[in-house]
């Protein structure tokens, strides 16, 4: 699962640079800063629309399975983690009690 994840997050990785180097650059210098609109707009173009709205679907896309592939991997390293302090806490109890039953000493 989580491979296929992977494959899928690096594919959208590859999508959305393809995507931003498609689109046209807006050189409207500091007008641009302050929203006056070019001579696209001016003449009722819509510009790049579905361009803006695909990388945007990839950019939520890539939010969504990197959170996914944090929490399938967090739960996996949680459970390890609670497995590996369990085989501690009876290999500890193992040791700290000799033959005699009488407690061992403490290093």
């Amino acid at each position: 699962m989580v491979i296929l994840l992977t494959l899928i997050f690096l594919l959208i990785c590859i999508l959305i640079v393809v995507a931003v180097l498609i689109q046209p650059h807006e050189e409207e210098g500091m007008g641009g800063i302050f929203g006056s609109s070019g001579p696209e707009s001016f003449f009722g173009g819509k510009g790049n629309i579905t361009m803006i709205k695909i990388t945007a679907i990839l950019c939520a896309l890539y939010f969504i399975i990197a959170i996914s592939i944090h929490k399938i991997n967090s739960r996996k390293y949680g459970q390890a983690k609670k497995a590996n302090a369990d085989i501690k806490q009876q290999s500890s109890t193992n040791n700290t009690t000799s033959e005699s039953g009488s407690p061992a000493p403490r290093k």
